[in-house]
């Protein structure tokens, strides 16, 4: 017995006569009557009985009917999954030569050309391109309509759309010009970092509700000012006049690029905040090579958490 005998088999039942059934099948009506004679023979039963020009079960064929078409159904779904199987197989067998990878701009500054040369080290040889983005939203937008491979996000995406792989929780530090009067301080608290307008920039979103919330918890109030970071006259304003602060995860000034010497202070123990970041990817990508690219980008940030840990200790050299 094999599934084309079961397939002529059902099909005579549907169709109730050779020719028809032939017809659906795509062979010919002596292909589908010698299946029938097969499988009678094997069974040692009669399955159909002719009355006049139609074919029916005999009570044998009424019994083995729907073991059958369950037989069918089992091996058709044996089949299917067979076959997205293969497909799956051949998806991860499809080298991965560069990786796309969305991140928002608070992180522009570790990813550097040193950290993709060492990614890519890792990869084998394969290529790690970066785009920045300034909405989470638009960057998981990005990773559904497969325009990049990875994107790393503030928080841990909660969608069965994607997949989210811890990386790292950032400490945030300070950034403020060097004669700024927190920068006489080897960390500063909330209430004195309160007195100061703190920059609204793109990056401040990734922690904006946490901030607020531990100074609200003091009864603060902070002031923020929209700046543009790349605007130098706007930001010497802001640093200079107005003794302003820009939140960073950056534990170097040399990682940040004002134009004037500045200097990173850390928050103190009682007031620290993190953000912890995820690596997300589209939960229908099902490239080894994708997985594999996620756990170099982690084994790289085991490098930055050490160089931000360093940065909480007060070892900034920079």
């Amino acid at each position: 017995m094999n599934v084309v005998q079961l397939q002529y088999f059902i099909k005579v039942f549907d169709c109730q006569n050779y020719s028809d059934a032939a017809t659906i099948l795509s062979v010919s009506p002596q292909a589908v009557s010698k299946g029938i004679r097969a499988l009678e023979s094997e069974l040692g039963l009669k399955l159909f009985e002719k009355r006049g020009s139609i074919l029916h079960l005999t009570n044998y064929g009424e019994e083995i009917l729907p073991i059958a078409l369950d037989a069918l159904a089992s091996i058709e779904g044996i089949q299917a999954y067979a076959q997205i199987t293969r497909e799956k197989i051949k998806k991860t067998q499809t080298h991965l030569t560069h990786v796309a990878v969305g991140l928002p701009p608070i992180l522009i500054s570790w990813f550097n050309q040193p950290t993709l040369n060492r990614l890519s080290k890792k990869y084998n040889g394969g290529k790690f391109a970066v785009s920045r983005y300034d909405d989470g939203g638009t960057c998981l937008s990005l990773l559904l309509d497969g325009q990049i491979d990875i994107a790393i996000v503030a928080g841990q995406v909660d969608t069965n759309l994607f997949e989210s792989h811890f990386l790292l929780n950032a400490e945030v530090n300070l950034l403020v010009e060097s004669n700024h009067p927190l920068a006489s301080h080897a960390a500063a608290n909330l209430n004195a970092v309160a007195q100061y307008p703190i920059a609204n920039t793109c990056d401040i979103r990734y922690c904006r509700k946490r901030m607020d919330s531990a100074f609200n918890h003091l009864g603060l109030f902070p002031r923020y000012e929209s700046i543009n970071l790349a605007d130098q006259h706007n930001l010497s304003d802001f640093l200079i006049r107005k003794h302003g602060v820009i939140l960073t995860i950056a534990s170097q000034t040399s990682q940040i690029r004002i134009g004037y010497p500045a200097k990173i202070v850390c928050l103190g123990k009682q007031d620290r905040l993190s953000i912890p970041f995820y690596c997300a990817s589209n939960s229908n990508d099902v490239r080894a090579q994708t997985h594999h690219a996620i756990s170099c980008i982690q084994l790289e940030a085991r490098q930055l958490s050490r160089c931000l840990k360093s940065a909480e200790e007060g070892d900034l050299s920079g």
